[in-house]
């Protein structure tokens, strides 16, 4: 087939080409992918080309890497290997976590592997990564909803860089339950003035989270105090429906005081809507 291990940008697509019709092959299949798996580890780690086993049947390797594989060549495997990798191949994976220029694509690969060791792996790096790759570790465990790093995230939400606090804040929001809402709720009036806004919003991700788990009650509890404490309008508006959502009869008393009370124009005019909708 030739080397991938070689391939740069901007080259004939045609190794590349026929590595991914492998790939495609073998999921199609569902057989080989180990074999398939193993290859593509081959060409992000060339040191291992001693110990290679033949997984063509014909004496030799599928494809060969003697040397250092290019970036785009370790990026095109790990792309493949978020398809056909396992256990097996996270830790072949995971030193690249601890690289400025390949922790990127080695979260990609890790973040949508279905085993508890690519979470892990990725929660274990993430004290350890360079600083600019903090944040897309952070979501990437918010994307997997991994609970056991809520404790972990929680604590970078009042970071340095704003960028990771601000991962780290819409991070447990997607992760939801109780632990996430536990340490939002608790940061909500003592993060920075300008992380406020976040956290209430990931507050509404978790309320939609129980919503969608049929646990109203909690939901409800969010929403209703989204929309007293709150100093956002939206956040007001985004609490409200919620509150409708979960419970009627409470969102009802909200939107009816909310329009008595008019002191927002944009909440007098959501709230009103609102009503006309239940009333329609």
């Amino acid at each position: 087939m030739g080397n991938p291990g070689s391939y740069e940008f901007g080259q004939s697509h045609e190794i590349i080409t026929a590595a991914e019709q492998v790939v495609r092959a073998a999921t199609a299949t569902g057989t080989g992918m180990r074999d398939v798996a193993e290859q593509l580890v081959w060409l992000l780690n060339p040191e291992s080309i001693n110990k290679r086993p033949d997984s063509s049947g014909t004496g030799t390797s599928v494809w060969v890497s003697k040397t250092e594989s290019t970036f785009d060549c370790k990026q095109f495997a790990c792309k493949q290997l978020a398809i056909v990798g396992g256990p097996d191949e996270v830790s072949a994976i995971a030193p690249l976590l601890l690289d400025a220029e390949t922790a990127d694509i080695a979260r990609y690969a890790l973040e949508p592997m279905d085993n508890e060791k690519a979470g892990k792996t990725l929660l274990n790096a993430l004290d350890d990564v360079p600083p600019s790759a903090r944040a897309g570790i952070i979501n990437s465990l918010g994307r997997r909803g991994s609970e056991r790093a809520v404790g972990a995230i929680a604590r970078r939400m009042d970071d340095a860089d704003p960028v990771v606090a601000s991962a780290a804040i819409h991070a447990l929001g997607a992760i939801g339950g109780k632990k996430a809402v536990k340490r939002l709720s608790a940061s909500s009036k003592s993060v920075a003035a300008e992380m406020r806004r976040p956290v209430e919003d990931a507050l509404i991700l978790c309320a939609h989270g129980y919503l969608d788990d049929d646990e109203n009650r909690r939901a409800a509890e969010i929403f209703g105090s989204l929309f007293e404490d709150s100093k956002h309008e939206r956040v007001q508006i985004a609490a409200l429906r919620g509150m409708l959502k979960a419970d009627s009869e409470q969102g009802w008393l909200l939107a009816v005081r909310a329009v008595e009370a008019d002191t927002a124009p944009s909440l007098t005019i959501a709230a009103k809507a609102l009503l006309q909708e239940l009333i329609d």
